[in-house]
């Protein structure tokens, strides 16, 4: 059961974030309204803590880095409109100038709810970094660095990356140097 609730928890985060975007674009009716979507979200977000905290200690870092990475390229897209909407809205109003009603009720509030979403999909990370912090097999400047890396915006991505590809070297390693011992 833990290793399918620690391969469906992101997976489900995932599948509820599109489905809501997906929901939310179409100029239909909605087939849920944002509340019942929202709800979902932070019960698919608990979901996904849960089963990192509980696997934190059983799963390898390594694994925990590759279902950290997968959360963060899956979500991708959605973190890319998010900034090019940040970034062109406030840009394109009149006069150059960004209305408050604008910035304070649609561009705040959706960044904020990214930035909770680039937390949600690092909690691998920082489980990971945690394991590595706990077994000394990486350098700790370096676990300090990946973790600080992981709450911050753009610069989740890259510590997932080379976390999983350290990660992946030194499994790779280990082997070689079993090979010679």
């Amino acid at each position: 059961m833990a290793r399918f609730a620690r391969i469906s928890a992101p997976l489900l985060v995932i599948a509820v974030v599109y489905a809501g975007c997906l929901d939310l674009s179409l100029p239909e009716q909605p087939l849920f309204p944002i509340g019942v979507w929202i709800s979902a979200l932070l019960i698919a977000a608990y979901f996904s803590a849960l089963t990192v905290l509980h696997s934190q200690d059983k799963a390898a870092p390594r694994v925990l880095a590759f279902w950290g990475l997968v959360i963060k390229l899956a979500l991708l897209p959605i973190f890319l409109i998010m900034l090019i909407l940040t970034i062109i809205v406030p840009l394109d109003s009149s006069n150059g100038k960004v209305s408050g009603f604008l910035m304070i009720f649609l561009i705040l509030p959706l960044d904020a709810g990214v930035y909770c979403l680039i937390l949600v999909s690092s909690f691998h990370g920082f489980a990971a970094t945690k394991r590595l912090l706990s077994e000394q097999t990486i350098p700790t400047e370096t676990v300090k660095k990946l973790r600080k890396m992981h709450a911050i915006p753009i610069a989740d991505l890259v510590a997932a990356i080379w976390l999983y590809v350290l990660l992946r070297r030194l499994d790779g390693a280990a082997p070689a140097s079993a090979q010679d011992a």
